[in-house]
């Protein structure tokens, strides 16, 4: 794509070996990467040099086995793995326990936001729910449905209803009961009306910006939740 505009001037000055005219918003940004930059130089020299690798991997696949143990309990699991961290890190010295239960403490601050915002987001699924929604909208797209357009009108539906819902794996949860049937009845290819229904739910959990996907991962990741 081709430099067109105040982009083509400031790269065409900057080959020239002169600077932009309007630089002000470059310093800003230039100043903050620096900013960036420097605090995290800082925050890596004040680390401490005794941590190791499997202090961060022991806790997560722990997690991970609980959770599963559990019956797919979040809850349980987490519970259960804080039971084994503590001591764990108690007989490293890695941390005091009171400080220990500060970073327990700001863990759980940090992800206040973010469960605000599922919270909110399952209310309004199951406001979805109630209002038999799924169905209301299955029932009205029935009438122009035929073996091709069916994984077609599939997907589009489904991915608005997902997107609508914040919920991927509710929808198809709820939808496939339907949707199968019919499919069957119209002679539909089944496994393409399936990678459509799949489809649609994913994208619409990932595009939904108040999905509990989106929300845990930017959470996770630092991004600004707003």
């Amino acid at each position: 794509v081709p430099a067109i505009g105040p982009m083509k001037k400031a790269q065409l000055a900057a080959a020239a070996g002169s600077p932009a005219k309007e630089q002000t918003n470059f310093d800003e940004v230039q100043t903050l990467d620096e900013y960036a930059v420097r605090a995290m130089e800082e925050e890596f020299e004040l680390a401490d040099k005794q941590g190791q690798l499997h202090n961060f991997l022991v806790p997560i696949l722990l997690l991970v086995g609980f959770t599963v143990y559990f019956d797919i309990d979040v809850w349980k699991g987490l519970l259960a793995t804080l039971v084994i961290t503590l001591p764990y890190y108690a007989v490293q010295r890695l941390m005091p326990l009171s400080e220990m239960m500060d970073q327990m403490i700001d863990g759980f601050k940090s992800m206040l936001p973010a469960i605000g915002t599922v919270i909110a987001a399952f209310v309004f699924k199951d406001v979805c729910d109630q209002l038999l929604l799924p169905q209301y909208i299955i029932d009205s797209l029935s009438p122009f449905m035929t073996p091709k357009l069916l994984p077609a009108v599939v997907f589009v539906a489904m991915a608005i209803l997902a997107f609508a819902t914040g919920s991927s794996w509710g929808i198809f949860a709820v939808t496939i009961p339907i949707v199968m049937p019919l499919a069957q009845s119209v002679g539909a290819d089944i496994p393409l009306v399936i990678g459509a229904l799949l489809s649609a739910s994913s994208f619409g959990s990932q595009a939904c910006f108040y999905s509990d996907s989106t929300v845990l991962a930017a959470q996770g990741s630092g991004c600004n939740l707003v």
